[in-house]
């Protein structure tokens, strides 16, 4: 095949792909928008939605004099406007008390918790997890510490 040809499908294929995207958008079958949606206002809205909580530990693995204190840091994402309610839970069964954030508009908001363990001659393993209860259910993957107390 010569350049020719090669260039006049590759500007063909790229005509039919923008005729596609383009007729997707215009028919609403593709989630683009021009410009951006309303956001919600209240709470009530049955668009507002938790989108992820992520947690992690620090430290995650620690080997020294304890006690020490492990601190979870957090993020919650979501989608519109309203109010998320949540809490930390961890692998010994116990659980923080409900919490709650307040979106004005999707976004993330950074979230914390600390666990005190340990004491001489004092090995664990552990973890701990974001439970959203409200408005979507929805647990966070565990951010999992290893201590080893000297």
């Amino acid at each position: 095949m010569d350049k020719k040809t090669v260039l006049g499908g590759v500007a063909a294929v790229i005509l039919a792909a923008t005729g596609l995207l383009t007729f997707l958008y215009q028919s609403h079958l593709f989630p683009f928008s021009a410009a951006p949606s309303p956001t919600p206002t209240t709470s009530t809205s049955t668009s507002f939605h938790v989108i992820e909580a992520i947690v992690r530990a620090d430290p995650f693995n620690f080997s020294g004099v304890c006690p020490v204190t492990i601190t979870f840091s957090g993020r919650i994402s979501a989608v519109g406007a309203g109010t998320v309610s949540y809490r930390f839970i961890r692998s010994d069964g116990a659980s923080a008390p409900i919490e709650t954030l307040t979106f004005n508009g999707s976004g993330s908001q950074d979230v914390t918790e600390t666990w005190r363990l340990g004491g001489p001659a004092f090995t664990f393993s552990g973890w701990e997890a974001i439970r959203v209860i409200d408005p979507t259910a929805l647990d966070s993957a565990h951010a999992t510490f290893r201590i080893v107390c000297t």
